[in-house]
């Protein structure tokens, strides 16, 4: 949490704090790893598919050691400049360190980076890469931790080079945070977006080397107050961003932090309007002395449910009598086709499915609508965890995601959040974002989860969710 303290008596007077020094772990990924002045080595054989490490006195990032491990390596080794195989690129510096933690797509392979240790809060990583695609191929950076316990939302992508045999001659870096427990690992997870058969003709991806260090701490913000036309009365003035709300608190001395004054005259939660947000005619109070802060957090979550208290009551079930309808609990695996089928929810114990212990029914129609909540004018974005086992195209047998109108439940004009049905057979937990169309900006809407079939009697599973979140953009 920050806040910007003013203090009003005859003068306005701000205060802020200034960033301390943080330690950063600094890793190099190299056959000859360790050889880069202030980088440490990961340990590992050569052609060997996985490499790990422990390092300790990193006292900004952990109280013990922080533990890094790399699996689903295919090649440990260096990679071939033109000029022999098997040669390393010069690593004399960190612009020219290219590493040896490489895989090739035609195995359809996923690099996965562990990092264990870490204690609670938020830290900057960044990566440091090179990438040789001779064939189509794009590689797809995402991260599993506290704020996404389940991998799908990718922190960068990543094409073809342009140097000799398609590489590209300065590093691929890319920076991003991460929120840690204090408990669950942090991994960092690399993958092809479509692998592609056939030797090297998708691409090769080289992790050279990785640094950790703690989010660098978020930059001030201004607060302006001025007095109004009306005696007495004050208009607040701050930079706000997106994903924020702000409580304006008050004092009339320094003796306890910002964070334990009480809300001034009942302004709490207010949303942000980027750039800037306003308060008018606000009573300064009277007293000789007194203190303001604007507070600012994280914006709660639009929307969340994980079904581990059952179908809540906010959210509307609805069927057409066919034998299928939308429940919550723990699917069981026991139906026509177990070996397709979900055996648990995808974290926790209960998820929400359409006849969660049974195969759904021919002809059947199942509605799950969540409550209502209105979509700020920036947007939002639709989480959540899904399951699909039904019969494939020209079935009908299909599930859809639709948004409706809060105000009657009509379907909203354009607000349809995904193009293309879902139906198939995944085998397990998918992790799903979907933006909100931009016809929902502003309004008050709902979710609809609706799952249809047709009259054939191939019958399967079904459509299920888990982890429903909406955010704010």
């Amino acid at each position: 949490m920050k806040f910007k303290l003013i203090l009003i008596l005859q003068a306005f007077a701000i205060f802020s704090g200034a960033a301390m020094a943080a330690t950063v772990l600094q890793l190099d990924f190299s056959a000859d790893a360790g050889t880069q002045s202030g980088w440490e080595g990961l340990g590992g054989t050569a052609d060997g598919t996985s490499k790990s490490g422990a390092f300790s006195g990193y006292t900004d990032l952990s109280a013990g050691d922080v533990t890094v491990s790399l699996t689903g390596l295919e090649f440990n080794r260096g990679y071939d400049n033109g000029t022999g195989a098997g040669t390393d690129f010069p690593e004399t510096d960190l612009d020219a360190m290219y590493a040896d933690m490489l895989f090739r797509n035609d195995n359809a392979s996923t690099v996965n980076i562990t990092i264990s240790g870490l204690k609670a809060g938020k830290f900057q990583i960044t990566t440091h890469h090179l990438i040789r695609t001779p064939g189509p191929g794009t590689f797809i950076l995402d991260v599993q931790d506290a704020d996404s316990p389940s991998f799908g939302q990718s922190v960068g992508t990543f094409t073809q080079g342009t140097g000799v045999n398609g590489v590209s001659f300065n590093p691929n870096v890319i920076t991003f945070d991460v929120v840690s427990n204090g408990t669950d690992n942090i991994v960092v997870r690399m993958t092809q977006e479509t692998p592609t058969s056939g030797g090297n003709t998708g691409g090769w991806f080289g992790f050279n080397g990785m640094e950790i260090a703690p989010a660098p701490a978020a930059p001030p913000f201004d607060l302006v107050i001025t007095p109004n036309a009306t005696p007495g009365q004050y208009d607040f003035q701050w930079d706000s961003q997106a994903g924020k709300v702000y409580d304006l608190v008050s004092s009339t001395d320094l003796s306890t932090a910002p964070e334990t004054w009480s809300v001034w005259n009942g302004q709490a939660d207010l949303a942000a309007s980027p750039p800037t947000n306003t308060l008018g005619n606000i009573a300064g109070g009277g007293d000789v002395r007194r203190f303001f802060a604007v507070l600012e957090k994280d914006a709660p979550p639009l929307l969340s449910e994980d079904f581990e208290s059952g179908l809540p009551g906010t959210w509307a079930t609805s069927d057409n009598g066919a034998g299928t309808a939308w429940q919550a609990g723990t699917p069981d695996g026991n139906g026509i086709f177990p070996d397709t089928e979900p055996t648990a929810a995808a974290n926790g114990t209960q998820c929400a499915g359409t006849n969660i212990t049974a195969p759904y029914t021919a002809s059947a129609t199942a509605s799950l609508v969540s409550p209502a909540f209105t979509v700020p004018a920036g947007g939002a974005t639709l989480n959540f965890n899904l399951y699909i086992d039904t019969e494939i195209s020209p079935s009908g047998d299909v599930g859809s995601i639709r948004l409706l109108n809060a105000s009657d439940d009509s379907v909203l004009v354009g607000g349809g959040v995904t193009t293309t049905n879902l139906e198939g057979v995944t085998e397990e937990w998918a992790a799903q974002s979907l933006p909100l169309p931009e016809a929902a900006s502003g309004l008050e809407v709902k979710i609809e989860f609706l799952f249809s079939s047709d009259a054939d009697t191939d019958l399967f599973a079904g459509f299920y969710i888990d982890d429903v979140l909406v955010e704010a953009n």
